[in-house]
């Protein structure tokens, strides 16, 4: 996993709602995780409702073709916090991007068909612009 690899910086404090579902099932229903694949789509929807708390800091981690985690999975979405300054610089930033481009290919690669995770960050994209203007004003 990303948190158990220390060069990807991930905070601690913040888990992502696969971490806290971990710990609600051991709590909860007193069953370890991962769950058998038939019980996962009922037990995680149960979770993700189970109180307002868990429904605010997970909204939209989890998306459903129906209402309240009814129906077909679309997507997940799992939310890390990285110890990086916001304000890095862009070069500290492509270093620390090149360190998830490999753990997300590196992922990939053993993620079944039709299951991939992607990269999305503000941070990302702030970097891209940034040699983007850079790369254009050298040349």
């Amino acid at each position: 996993t990303a948190r158990a690899q220390p060069d990807l910086k991930v905070r601690p404090e913040v888990p992502c709602w696969v971490e806290a579902f971990r710990e609600w099932l051991l709590i909860t229903k007193q069953m370890p995780y991962p769950v058998p694949e038939q019980n996962f789509t009922d037990l995680a929807a149960e979770f993700l409702s189970s109180s307002r708390n868990t429904m605010r800091l997970f909204n939209g981690d989890w998306g459903t073709t129906g209402y309240l985690y009814n129906g077909t999975s679309l997507y997940t979405r799992l939310r890390m916090r990285l110890n990086v300054l916001q304000t890095a610089e862009t070069a500290r930033l492509e270093d620390e991007f090149e360190l998830w481009d490999k753990f997300v290919k590196e992922t990939n690669e053993k993620a079944p068909p039709g299951l991939k995770m992607i990269m999305v960050s503000p941070q990302w994209t702030r970097k891209d612009v940034e040699v983007g203007i850079l790369n254009s004003t050298i040349q």
